[in-house]
């Protein structure tokens, strides 16, 4: 989802965890839109990433961006 003209992509890689990242592949620039069994895979080139880390697992430079992700009120909240 956006925040302003931010693209941030949250996981969820352990119950009650919850990380945020940039959403745009460090690869190629692409817009990320998931994560499933634990990694966040690109659809344009299938770079990979660590869904905790937002660590590079092939292909891509360099890791994603973390973005601060907190819950509060039963709700997930993210600060630059």
């Amino acid at each position: 989802f956006n925040v302003g003209s931010k693209k941030i992509l949250i996981t969820q890689p352990k119950k009650g965890t919850f990380k945020a990242f940039v959403a745009v592949c460090t690869h190629a620039g692409a817009t990320l839109t998931g994560a499933s069994n634990n990694e966040i895979q690109c659809a344009s080139h299938g770079a990979r990433f660590d869904a905790e880390t937002g660590m590079a697992k092939s292909v891509a430079p360099r890791a994603l961006g973390k973005v601060s992700a907190s819950v509060a009120s039963g709700n997930v909240k993210v600060r630059f």
